[in-house]
């Protein structure tokens, strides 16, 4: 069962990557599935607070 959610949850984390770094998606998208993302990695434990998020060209307003 251990073995099952593992292999689930590094599934999650390789999709939400993949989202949170495709181009073509919208920023939304990206932005919900980078938060996902953080709380999956701090959930885990894994280097917790390392998880660095780049966002480019994004207006000033969204960012507050």
């Amino acid at each position: 069962m251990a073995k099952t959610r593992e292999a689930t949850v590094e599934i999650c984390i390789t999709t939400l990557t993949d989202i949170c770094t495709d181009t073509e998606a919208r920023d939304a998208d990206r932005i919900a599935a980078a938060k996902l993302l953080m709380d999956i990695c701090q959930d885990k434990g894994e280097a917790a607070g390392e998880l660095k998020i780049i966002l480019k060209d994004v207006p000033g307003e969204y960012l507050k």
